[in-house]
């Protein structure tokens, strides 16, 4: 009781200059928050904007609707909350009847024949249906024409016929639907083991992070004084991809990577790091590393949408395969991961693996179209 006695005394004694003075306090900083949230003073801007920093855009797109095959490189792509439309939506299984569960999640880095395999996605026009476009597989048997052939595959196939099946990746379960067999029995031939062909659908997996946001952060002012109001951010869900919805790589640092392979004679390309946004225009090379949200503008739509990139990539012995042979490459191209992880073991959580390209979630609650070459990025 006394102290608070004390300090009903003490405010009841100030003078006006002090009340002036704690006003003052209280002013200031709100005033500075108004700037920062409405003015964006401290924003980073692209060259010409105040800050130095160079223009920087999206070069390449790429998708792999069928996970683990060959890209597909696109001039423009509709992004949504779970990837790029139609990335990852199919997926192979090696089946293993003798083991639970059956199956095992084929992948180019445990199953690297898959090198093999090229994908291209077209119109189809047998088709009437408002979904008529297609994936066309060729199998390209290290070049044994004997062998070549080829399959279309629907791009958005009927489901009422299908028969599910449930399915584990990176301990993220899963429905999927089992394609028809003469899609099963083609790719079995081509592997020379029974293989099954599996359809996502509308499913979806839980993300491997619990840190991936659907959903924009609240502003600094709304956290502050209305902290109850502030929407929580949601978890992200997936495809078969298998960590998040994007990665971006850079061409500064696949030049780097590249210098390191001399006397090479064929040029590393980004493909083997299988990208979905390659960017043009970092300043140097890693920087990505330090990037936590980057800001996409379309010169095409005149809108933006922010990204969250809150993951580094880390990488395995797929990007030493040699995709010519379907084989660990025997020269300069099997080195890869050694030249990396000479001084890009920079994540403490994977200490022994070297990091290339950063993992991606963006804020988007409505799918959106990204070009490439049309497509400008902001720190």
């Amino acid at each position: 009781m006394a102290m608070n006695r004390t300090e009903t005394i003490v405010f009841q004694k100030l003078s006006p200059p002090a009340w002036l003075l704690l006003s003052a306090l209280c002013v200031v900083p709100a005033l500075f928050l108004v700037c920062y949230h409405f003015l964006g003073l401290f924003n980073l801007k692209p060259a010409g904007q105040g800050n130095g920093l160079p223009e920087m855009e999206i070069s390449e797109i790429y998708v792999y609707p069928i996970k683990s095959l060959r890209a597909v490189k696109l001039s423009s792509a509709i992004a949504t909350a779970h990837g790029f439309a139609h990335d990852r939506t199919f997926m192979l299984l090696e089946k293993t009847p003798s083991t639970k569960p059956g199956y095992k999640v084929m992948s180019v880095s445990t199953h690297p024949h898959m090198t093999q395999f090229e994908q291209e996605v077209s119109l189809d026009p047998s088709s009437a249906t408002e979904n008529n476009r297609k994936i066309t597989v060729r199998y390209l048997a290290c070049g044994n024409a004997s062998k070549q052939s080829s399959i279309d595959i629907p791009l958005v196939p009927s489901i009422d016929a299908l028969s599910t099946l449930e399915v584990t990746m990176h301990n993220s379960p899963t429905t999927a639907y089992l394609m028809p067999k003469s899609y099963n029995d083609w790719f079995s031939t081509c592997f020379g083991f029974p293989v099954e062909l599996i359809y996502l659908g509308s499913h979806r997996r839980s993300p491997r992070f619990n840190d991936l946001p659907s959903s924009p952060p609240p502003s600094l002012l709304k956290s502050l004084f209305f902290p109850k109001s502030s929407s929580p951010h949601t978890s992200q869900t997936l495809t078969f991809t298998d960590c998040a919805p994007y990665l971006f790589c850079t061409t500064a640092s696949l030049s780097a990577t590249s210098a390191r392979l001399t006397p090479s004679t064929t040029p590393l390309s980004i493909t083997k790091f299988r990208p979905n946004i390659v960017i043009s225009g970092a300043p140097f090379p890693w920087q990505e590393d330090f990037w936590a949200r980057l800001s996409i503008h379309s010169s095409r739509t005149g809108r933006d949408v922010g990204v969250a990139l809150p993951h580094n990539c880390v990488r395995c012995s797929s990007i030493n395969l040699d995709y010519e042979t379907g084989k660990p490459g025997t020269g300069p191209e099997g080195q890869v991961l050694k030249k990396l992880q000479g001084d890009r073991r920079v994540d403490r959580g994977a200490r022994w693996s070297p990091v290339f390209g950063r993992l991606a979630g963006p804020w988007v609650d409505e799918r959106r179209d990204w070009y490439a070459k049309e497509t400008s990025v902001k720190l």
